[in-house]
Parts: structure tokens; sequence; C-alpha cells
């Protein structure tokens, strides 16, 4: 799985860890308590699990956004070499 599907799915579990916790407190709001602690645990679990899953591709040593700028004591590439046609993309 590529590092930017990872984050995506991270982001999508999160999202709906989010609307649990949501629910949860809609519940809470009816009086039922019961109900709501469970939406609420899930809405929890959901929402840590989809930052970590978000997270992993930046500790794995695979980053989603490459730097622009090469580190110090890098050669720079040469831009006059590569070809003109490459260059437009």
């Amino acid at each position: 799985m590529s590092s930017e599907a990872l984050v995506g799915t991270g982001i999508t579990i999160a999202e709906l860890g989010i609307l649990c916790l949501l629910l949860g407190w809609a519940e809470h709001m009816r009086s039922l308590p019961t109900i709501a602690w469970t939406w609420l645990a899930l809405g929890l679990v959901l929402v840590v699990l989809g930052a970590i899953a978000a997270l992993s591709p930046r500790f794995k040593g695979r980053n989603p956004r490459p730097d622009r700028f090469p580190r110090s004591g890098e050669p720079a590439e040469d831009q006059d070499a590569a070809d003109p046609e490459e260059l437009r993309y």
C-alpha cells in the first residue's frame, strides 16, 4: 500500500471515529447512557487508530511529501542536464 493510500485510509477511519463520537453525544443527550458510552468508546478507538494509520508513513521513513530542497551537504540535481520535455511536466 502506498504512503498516500495509508494516509487517506487513516483520515477516513478518523472521520468515522468523529462521527461515532457525535452519535454517542447525541445518544447521551437523549438520556441513553449505555448506548452513548458504547458509541463514545468506539469513536475514541477509531480516532486513535486513524491517527496512527495516517502518521505511520512518516515514522516508516516514507515521507508522503518529499523535501523540495536538498539537505545540507547533498549536491543539488543539475537542472540544465535534464531534458526540456521532462521539465514541462
